[in-house]
């Protein structure tokens, strides 16, 4: 599985255009960056630290096909550690077919 394309608000843009928004820091740069860091910082899926040094498509993920693609789409944008370097995480549960409730 592999993230095509991401939306904000109604400007529609794949993983190439938002990279090079990053570079060039285009005005809608802010908007990315953000995705970047919840993409890879709301993720239950983590990279093999042994293939750490592999191009990003060839890093062992570990994880489910959704997490995995969100994954490597938010490391293509940004480090994820530099981006989780910009949180703390208070409070975390998973979000799954369990551990949600209806109101």
């Amino acid at each position: 599985m592999t993230v095509v394309n991401a939306c904000i608000l109604d400007e529609q843009f794949n993983v190439f255009e938002a990279r090079e928004a990053l570079v060039t820091r285009s005005p809608r740069s802010a908007g990315i960056k953000q995705i970047a860091a919840i993409a890879g910082i709301c993720n239950e899926a983590t990279f093999d630290e042994l293939d750490k040094d592999q191009p990003i498509e060839l890093r062992k993920v570990n994880g489910d096909a959704t997490d995995s693609a969100i994954l490597r789409f938010a490391e293509i944008l940004r480090p994820i550690q530099e981006s989780k370097r910009e949180w703390q995480e208070v409070y975390g549960t998973s979000f799954n077919s369990k551990t949600k409730h209806s109101t």
